[in-house]
């Protein structure tokens, strides 16, 4: 399943399976609990970003400001 968890500050924190995404002003972190290869795309579909998430470890990518799709989740960068 998936949820959404809002903090304190508003930002939208979206779990989807073992995938955390946790967007932040200029970019998105990423953690998940398994190895994993995921693509960050615009909404007109172009590819931003590939990134292979580890198991436990956090990663973190820049952006610029905009909407992205990430494993199937709406996610805005501002």
């Amino acid at each position: 399943g998936e949820f959404v968890d809002s903090d304190v500050d508003g930002i939208e924190v979206t779990q989807a399976n073992a995938l955390r995404i946790e967007p932040f002003k200029g970019g998105v972190r990423l953690t998940s609990s398994e190895a994993v290869k995921v693509g960050i795309y615009t909404m007109n579909g172009m590819l931003m970003r590939e990134v292979e998430l580890m198991p436990g470890r956090m990663h973190t990518c820049t952006l610029p400001q905009g909407i992205y799709l990430l494993d199937g989740t709406k996610m805005v960068v501002y």
